[in-house]
């Protein structure tokens, strides 16, 4: 028989931001699975793209919750909580470090906020429109931001027979964490860990790092990976293609991620004259090109890298397509 889930994200299709990807791929494989899916998730899109539209239609019903009390003051004063433009250039951490922790307290805040102003709304939604959640079997979340998993814990509460699988994307505490809401998000994270009949992590070294040896019998692992349907509609780009394209697409995290050894081999390779390295091209697409032309500025390597800015999704997956190389890059904490 199939079972009736209630997913709850905040971020979703057709909302272009990495942390959508996930939960949206997630249902529409649930979907297609003979499922039946509804959906929670956020109304104001930031960067909507039509691209990913698709991909929502699988659900079986998708809510959409209107900007709370809270959220809607924040805009009235200070704008949109998330306006930034992802290709504007910051100056490197190096540059302003007395600022990092206002700035990271600054966009924690906020983001805590709107995600009490999600609950509210969350909880507003179930009383008004009557829903009954002992019809749902299975209510998955997906953290983050926080507000997906407040609601269920909030949902887990009133609920306590519905089988609450938990998806983590990231762990709730790490080392940018602002110090005023490192207590009460270690208190979130056991919460939920221990609430929880089931826990997901995105890869190994997350899940020791929030259970730290705990809960072990319920915990797995889930990677992400491709959607074969996104590649569908993908041509070949042969403009430059006579160049050796490397593309990393994606956050730098202010530095912390550093692809300095990629440009160090690449001056020891050109300097040997086993490379030209006029025939190589670096391909960026995110907010943090000021640290990435920094790093390559290092080895005089500025001038290979392609800065696109902000990309939507069909974009994105065609310059990952058309490229010889994908990097991918971590940091060690």
């Amino acid at each position: 028989d199939p079972h009736k889930i209630l997913f709850i994200s905040y971020l979703f299709s057709p909302e272009n931001t990495i942390g959508a990807i996930r939960p949206t791929k997630i249902a529409k494989y649930l979907a297609l699975r003979n499922n039946i899916v509804d959906v929670v998730s956020v109304k104001n899109k930031v960067h909507r793209d039509e691209y990913f539209v698709n991909d929502a239609k699988y659900v079986n019903h998708l809510i959409e919750l209107d900007d709370g009390p809270i959220v809607s003051h924040i805009k009235k004063y200070y704008g949109n909580v998330s306006t930034k433009n992802k290709s504007v250039i910051v100056l490197p951490r190096s540059v302003k470090p007395k600022w990092m922790a206002l700035k990271h307290f600054y966009r924690q805040g906020l983001l805590f906020l709107s995600s009490i102003d999600f609950l509210i709304k969350y909880r507003e939604y179930l009383k008004n429109n009557s829903i009954q959640l002992s019809k749902y079997d299975i209510l998955i979340t997906s953290y983050g931001p926080l507000g997906s998993l407040l609601c269920g814990l909030y949902t887990k509460l009133i609920c306590k027979n519905i089988f609450w699988i938990s998806d983590y994307r990231d762990p709730l505490v790490h080392e940018d964490t602002s110090s005023a809401f490192r207590p009460i998000l270690t208190i979130l994270q056991k919460l939920s860990t221990l609430q929880a009949d089931k826990l997901i992590f995105v890869t190994n070294g997350y899940m020791d790092r929030v259970l730290k040896g705990s809960y072990k019998y319920k915990a797995s692992v889930m990677v992400s990976g491709y959607d074969l349907e996104d590649l569908c509609n993908v041509g070949v780009d042969k403009s430059g293609s006579e160049k050796y394209t490397i593309s990393y697409l994606g956050s730098l995290y202010e530095g912390k991620r550093t692809l300095e050894p990629i440009f160090n081999a690449l001056k020891k390779l050109s300097e040997k004259d086993i490379i030209n390295i006029n025939d190589v091209i670096f391909n960026y697409a995110g907010n943090d090109i000021a640290y990435l032309i920094e790093q390559a500025s290092k080895y005089n390597l500025e001038k290979i890298i392609h800065n696109y800015g902000y990309l939507s999704r069909e974009k994105s997956i065609s310059v990952q397509h058309n490229s010889r190389v994908l990097v991918i890059s971590t940091w060690n904490s």
